[in-house]
């Protein structure tokens, strides 16, 4: 998280990319306007982060481990609320190429992430995509920046 923060402190998506995994960067649509977006939602100035709790899901076979960390922070920056969401994988045995951000997110605060029906929210949608399978091995979901569709 503290690199996210330095990141984002410094207006940096090219240290923010290398965050992500070699296979996250190649599978992900429009890295770098996901980050464009992600960076546009905090201004500069002084930005806050309360962790709204973390998560993780593993997995090993004999020797082999994979680990993916999952993470809810509450973001303020110039007076606005954000819930930001990510996952990480710290370790993967069986696939090395997937170690490093997975997903990273941020939109406005929601006040649980659901309709007044009920329904999940869109960006809810798109964190509870992440985990990982336990048949191959490898993070599930569609790596990259949440970027909401218009």
């Amino acid at each position: 998280m503290q690199h996210i923060a330095d990141a984002v402190k410094d207006h940096d998506a090219a240290a923010l990319k290398k965050l992500f995994s070699p296979r996250a960067r190649e599978n992900a649509t429009d890295l770098d306007g996901g980050l464009t977006y992600f960076l546009s939602a905090f201004p500069s100035g002084p930005v806050t982060w309360k962790t709204q709790g973390t998560a993780d899901s593993g997995g090993n076979v004999f020797s082999k481990h994979i680990t993916e960390l999952f993470g809810n922070y509450e973001v303020s920056a110039d007076g606005t609320k954000y819930d930001l969401y990510f996952a990480y994988l710290s370790v993967n045995d069986f696939h090395p190429d997937e170690v490093g951000m997975y997903a990273l997110g941020v939109v406005p605060a929601a006040d649980d992430g659901f309709t007044a029906s009920g329904a999940k929210m869109p960006f809810t949608m798109w964190a509870s995509q992440f985990d990982i399978d336990e048949k191959t091995n490898t993070a599930t979901g569609t790596p990259g920046i949440y970027v909401p569709q218009n």
